[in-house]
């Protein structure tokens, strides 16, 4: 593999190493095997029922959302309020409620209605929804605060130029969500459908606030400007499947793989929170506050993490994404009634409440990140990492010349090499050593060299 594909890879096993050493830490393993076993019985009993032409009672089915969210209340509940317990009476506690809310649900179904218990599982499908936003925004900050990633990405890009990488593919991202944003509203108008209106305003929006920071307003923050372009080229994929709904009209299904992706984020954002308040808990109380603004995921205080600890960010963490599965899985199982007998999901898709969610939450995010990054120096540190630029690495058309050069033979990287040693005489090496020399501008210069003699040799 590349280099790039080798950080990436790099970056994506570190997440869920740490996020699973996390999880399987003694301290948490109870609350991990309760998480584990209630989402894996759930999801593979629905791939059964999916696969399969099983029919399935309504009583299962039920019983599938109990579960679920029974382990879901019980961890909000323990980590919000009872965070501070020993864990072993907290393993204790959250046993006695899952148990509980299980009877529950079950002695009082004639009052504790499906629609009560689905209405509550919403709560949950929207707050997660949101947290993961923020989730992938900080996601796209470490990407760059990554130094091999960002070292390469950033590969010779002066300081003042304030320009994002990837510009030219989020413009033409940005034109094609406008055109997309016209379809979906056409078919607001035709289905008379204020959803999908209110989705093709906010692509709009969205669309033309994400093409000022291309258009090189700026002289410097470029690493920012990236971060906040690709955050908005991640709305593309939510943009798409709007766009499907609207051409299958307004049918589909919630799919598996997006599940999947929000349970990384589900580890990333136990892993980011854990360690930011294991760096606070470390430091003096004077760096409190920076250390918070510096974190993982802003959205959360230093007080309000320092209220949770660990035990509660887990239990918060992992609760709302049970809560959020809980509404993935009775929709695969074909339940769409159930939301339409609950007010606000009756004429419209659970799914499509979940991207009104996220593309609001997505506009507010980038709007707000920019006041912030205006106003506030300590979010403009967390939002604009410093990246390693290698500035004396030649122009991308030299070096495309001198690769094609030593490619066809005209140049002999062997000689070159030798050239290149020799010219290390033994007072630069000993200016290089002392600091004196900078070896950057040595193997600069030589490169220089050999660009001007390719050039040379053509003309």
């Amino acid at each position: 593999m590349t280099y790039i594909e080798n950080a990436l890879y790099d970056f994506i096993k570190n997440i869920l190493k740490k996020g699973i050493i996390i999880l399987k830490n003694p301290d948490y393993i109870a609350y991990s095997i309760y998480f584990v076993v209630g989402i894996t019985f759930t999801t593979i009993v629905t791939l059964i029922y999916s696969v399969f032409p099983i029919d399935m009672s309504v009583e299962f089915m039920d019983l599938l959302l109990d579960i679920e969210l029974s382990i879901a209340l019980s961890f909000l509940i323990v980590g919000l309020i009872f965070s501070k317990l020993e864990k072993n009476k907290q393993v204790i506690l959250i046993t006695a409620l899952i148990i509980g809310f299980n009877g529950l649900f079950l002695l009082l179904n004639d009052i504790l209605i499906i629609n009560n218990k689905i209405i509550i599982s919403i709560v949950f499908y929207i707050f997660w929804i949101s947290i993961s936003i923020f989730s992938s925004f900080a996601l796209i900050r470490d990407l760059f605060n990554n130094d091999v990633l960002s070292t390469i990405l950033f590969l010779g890009k002066p300081y003042d130029d304030g320009r994002p990488v990837f510009r030219f593919f989020v413009f033409i991202l940005a034109i094609f969500n406008t055109f997309l944003g016209f379809f979906i509203y056409d078919y607001g108008i035709e289905q008379n459908s204020n959803a999908f209106i209110y989705l093709s305003i906010i692509i709009f929006i969205m669309a033309a606030i994400a093409i000022i920071p291309l258009i090189n307003l700026q002289k410097k923050y470029d690493v920012f400007f990236t971060i906040i372009s690709l955050f908005y080229a991640m709305t593309t994929i939510r943009v798409m499947l709007i766009a499907f709904r609207s051409l299958n009209s307004g049918s589909g299904d919630i799919s598996f793989g997006g599940t999947v992706l929000s349970l990384f984020i589900a580890i990333y954002t136990v892993q980011g929170l854990v360690d930011k308040t294991m760096k606070i808990k470390n430091k003096d109380e004077d760096d409190h506050e920076k250390i918070a603004q510096e974190g993982t995921l802003v959205v959360f205080n230093r007080r309000f993490l320092n209220h949770l600890g660990n035990n509660g960010i887990i239990l918060v963490i992992l609760g709302l994404f049970l809560g959020y599965h809980s509404i993935q899985i009775q929709y695969m199982l074909d339940r769409i009634e159930l939301f339409d007998e609950i007010a606000f999901t009756s004429n419209t898709d659970i799914a499509i409440i979940g991207y009104e969610v996220s593309l609001t939450m997505s506009l507010l995010l980038y709007v707000f990140s920019v006041v912030l990054f205006i106003l506030w120096p300590n979010f403009r540190e967390y939002a604009n990492p410093s990246v390693r630029r290698i500035i004396w690495a030649p122009e991308y058309e030299d070096v495309k010349l001198l690769a094609k050069s030593i490619k066809s033979g005209v140049i002999n990287w062997k000689t070159e090499g030798l050239k290149i040693a020799k010219s290390l005489s033994a007072s630069k090496l000993k200016g290089i050593v002392s600091n004196s020399e900078s070896f950057e501008d040595v193997l600069s210069n030589s490169i220089d060299r050999m660009i001007d003699d390719v050039k040379q040799d053509d003309n």
